[in-house]
């Protein structure tokens, strides 16, 4: 009896399997990557910080049905100099990356097109490096946390295979960290006990993706 229950379902399973394996993809996306980060010292780290250059993620996963489920690993790297007096600038440099797993569902619209909208969660990591001219010492802070949001966009589907989208990522997160900081050319004007944190994660990107 068990063997035939066996044999009954083998069909099903075979069938699934192919489609799933058929669905596997892998492609990366391009695009730029703007950390809100919140500080009590405004002069330092607070608010909006865009990279100026273009940033890859990978990304891995399956096609099933009118799903989408994949990895995706990325991060960014971005510099700004700001000037704390005649002879001295202040650069600082912000490295994040992040892992996410993602679920998105494909919404049927105009042929070959597709618009989708889904989740992610993940972990992040954030380290900021604060560096004066004048002086030779640099403030590392590095911290970690969980990222979480969500995604949109549209997908075309090119020949079967071949897929391009557009789409925009929001992500928050818990990733903050208190810490004594240079702010002044002087180390003995360290501020103690500075809190940052990341309000929030965005990103505008064109991905190419390949389907097997």
């Amino acid at each position: 009896m068990k063997m035939a229950t066996t044999y009954k379902f083998l069909p099903f399973i075979l069938v699934s399997s192919t489609t799933c394996a058929n669905s596997f993809f892998v492609g990366a996306d391009f695009g730029k990557t703007t950390l809100d980060i919140d500080s009590n010292e405004q002069s330092l780290h607070s608010g909006a910080h865009t990279s100026d250059k273009i940033s890859g993620v990978l990304k891995t996963g399956f096609f099933v049905d009118q799903f989408r489920l994949y990895g995706a690993l990325g991060g960014t790297h971005q510099s700004e100099e700001k000037s704390t007096s005649l002879t001295s600038t202040r650069k600082e440099t912000y490295t994040y990356y992040d892992l996410t797993f993602n679920l998105d569902y494909l919404f049927p619209t105009y042929q070959d097109f597709n618009l989708y909208l889904g989740p992610h969660l993940g972990f992040g990591l954030l380290q900021v490096d604060t560096k004066f001219s004048s002086i030779n010492e640099t403030d590392e802070i590095v911290s970690t946390g969980f990222v979480y949001g969500g995604q949109a966009g549209i997908i075309y589907d090119f020949n079967g295979h071949v897929f391009f989208e557009l789409g925009y990522r929001y992500s928050r997160s818990n990733i903050q960290r208190s810490a004594d900081i240079i702010t002044a050319e002087n180390p003995a004007l360290t501020v103690r006990d500075v809190k940052f944190k990341i309000d929030s994660i965005s990103r505008f990107y064109f991905a190419g993706l390949y389907r097997f």
